[in-house]
């Protein structure tokens, strides 16, 4: 079963930023560039750093602790030292309010 849920109104986000949210006891890193919002899981594999501290690059989300990259389209890493990639979460703006697309794992 898929589920929206809200997160924040638009206005509250503002572009260049990123946040994390927890979503079912979940960690959610969400970032808003010009273009497109994204979503991933917000731990990185290889550290547990917390990805929402990091910055985009290339369409990745770079780790702030040891550059590991992440593929904000399909979650694969693109570098080392992370060998496992993040979940990514599909988003949504209803009524000017930002939802995330939950879906059982």
């Amino acid at each position: 079963m898929i589920d929206w849920i809200s997160l924040l109104p638009v206005a509250d986000f503002p572009v260049g930023v990123s946040r994390c949210f927890l979503v079912r006891d979940r960690r959610i890193a969400v970032f808003r560039t010009d273009a497109a919002w994204h979503a991933c899981d917000d731990l990185c594999p290889h550290a547990a750093a917390p990805l929402s501290d990091g910055w985009l690059e290339d369409g990745c989300v770079v780790c702030p602790w040891h550059g590991a990259r992440f593929d904000l389209a399909s979650g694969d890493p693109m570098t080392p030292p992370a060998a496992s990639g993040v979940r990514i979460y599909r988003l949504r703006v209803e009524n000017e309010t930002l939802q995330l697309e939950w879906r059982p794992e």
